[in-house]
């Protein structure tokens, strides 16, 4: 493992299954061949903002997720979903469902709740790379971006920087790219996220601008535009899901003084954690160059 970049680069060659879960995955690059598919790295990413996921009113936002090759993404889709058949089943994973025991963990109790949890967390670290992630303070960003952006030029650009989302979607990709860089890891990179709505269009709607203004060498890593899918068929943005929300409430439960780790994100801060963490100084950094662009 590469400690500076913060990515395993172990080889995890290994070849598909074949049945429904995995064939979400492979469907992504049924057109590539397989001397490039090989090499072919998968990041899937889940925002998490508050308990609904909509107010933006709680302390921190996270946008977080895993990075895998294809391959391995494959595998781990198969795994995941005998893992959500096994007794008591169900049909897709929310830590939010999991956490409120509604949803398909409606009649759960808290014991079997937290062992399904447990169990679907320690399927992660064996597929993955890495765990990348941006994570702002919502009261920095209203504090330092909110009240700039009627100064930004482009009115578009600064209506979709209102919402965290925007900003950490793009910064976990320039992140991204930049530690495969520093870890030599040669690699293409297509970003999936969970859909987003209206705010995930706007984000990707901006793609073609940002690779205008990125250097030649990053270039490379990301060919393709981000896309959206349904985490309930998509089981990798699953594993995504349940990082981003054990992140968020682990902060929230810092602040309030609670020292001890959930046991899931105990497991799951085991794989390597690759934050882009921001205060108030660095975004308004960030504000001067952005007026310089």
């Amino acid at each position: 493992m590469d400690q500076k970049a913060g990515i395993s680069v172990q080889d995890q060659s290994i070849s598909p299954k074949g049945s429904r879960a995995s064939e979400q995955v492979w469907a992504m690059v049924s057109g590539i061949p397989s001397r490039l598919r090989e090499k072919w790295i998968m990041l899937m990413l889940q925002a998490s903002i508050d308990d609904s996921g909509s107010d933006l009113k709680g302390p921190v936002y996270v946008l977080s997720g895993y990075l895998a090759r294809v391959e391995e993404w494959a595998i781990f889709a198969d795994e995941w979903d005998a893992k959500l058949k096994e007794s008591p089943a169900i049909q897709y994973f929310k830590m939010v469902e999991a956490e409120s025991l509604k949803g398909e963990f409606s009649g759960w109790n808290i014991e079997d709740r937290d062992q399904k949890v447990l169990e679907l967390a320690a399927m992660i670290a064996p597929r993955v790379l890495g765990n990348p992630e941006c994570v702002v303070a919502q009261a920095d960003y209203d504090a330092v971006i909110v009240p700039a952006l009627h100064s930004v030029v482009d009115r578009q650009l600064a209506k979709c920087l209102k919402d965290p989302y925007f900003f950490c979607f793009y910064q976990v990709v320039a992140d991204c790219v930049k530690r495969l860089e520093i870890a030599k890891i040669p690699d293409i990179v297509d970003f999936y996220f969970d859909n987003q709505g209206k705010i995930g269009r706007r984000a990707r709607s901006f793609w073609k601008s940002m690779i205008e203004h990125t250097p030649e060498h990053y270039k490379a890593y990301i060919p393709n535009e981000p896309i959206f899918r349904d985490e309930k068929v998509f089981n990798p943005l699953q594993a995504a899901d349940l990082i981003a929300w054990q992140t968020r409430r682990r902060m929230y439960e810092a602040e309030r003084g609670v020292k001890e780790l959930r046991p899931a994100l105990a497991l799951l801060r085991k794989i390597p954690t690759m934050t882009n963490r921001w205060n108030a100084q660095r975004l308004r950094e960030y504000l001067t160059r952005l007026s310089q662009t």
